[in-house]
């Protein structure tokens, strides 16, 4: 997904400077731009000032600043998720924070359990069945992309995936092969 949202930020490098100038950049952008938009949801609700030591103490104590400098899909799906959950807590548009919140687990198929939780939540809040659609929707919209891309809706391109041989005795061999009780 967020190389399709990305794709203005590239073409403007045909442009300006260079794609790579603009790609570099681009997480920077989503970051601000939401904050800005979560500083207007919460505007009259929470207190300016602890909002916007809030946001500092996030950005600065997660992964978000590290991870500014490059362009990768973890902050556009935090981003995503986070400025969904606002609409959703917020009671405005709830449609448009659940599709946020789809597009940022579409982007990071490993937050379809986080998703999944939100939507319990939301499910003991409001008592409807119907808050469940989104995790159904992102599913299906995975599966999908992983049948356009890899030719099979459950393909995740990891078979085989071995990994390396080192000095570790399970080491270089397919799947889970490390005991689970020496990963405890």
């Amino acid at each position: 997904v967020m190389p399709l949202v990305s794709a203005p930020f590239l073409l403007l490098g045909e442009l300006i400077r260079s794609p790579d100038w603009w790609a570099a950049r681009f997480n920077v952008v989503v970051v601000a731009a939401g904050v800005v938009a979560v500083f207007r949801l919460l505007r009259g609700r929470i207190d300016s000032g602890f909002l916007a030591k809030l946001v500092l103490l996030l950005l600065f104590a997660s992964f978000l600043t590290n991870r500014l400098r490059d362009y990768n899909a973890e902050v556009f799906t935090a981003t995503a998720v986070a400025l969904g959950i606002v609409l959703l807590v917020t009671g405005r548009t709830a449609f448009i924070g659940w599709t946020a919140i789809v597009i940022g687990v579409v982007n990071v198929p490993a937050t379809l359990v986080g998703l999944a939780l939100v939507a319990g939540c939301e499910a003991v809040r409001r008592p409807r069945l119907r808050c469940f659609l989104p995790v159904v929707a992102a599913a299906a919209l995975i599966m999908g992309e992983a049948w356009v891309r890899r030719g099979g809706p459950l393909v995740t391109g990891y078979e085989g995936n071995h990994g390396f041989r080192t000095v570790l005795p399970y080491s270089g061999e397919a799947g889970f092969s490390y005991p689970f009780l020496l990963g405890v």
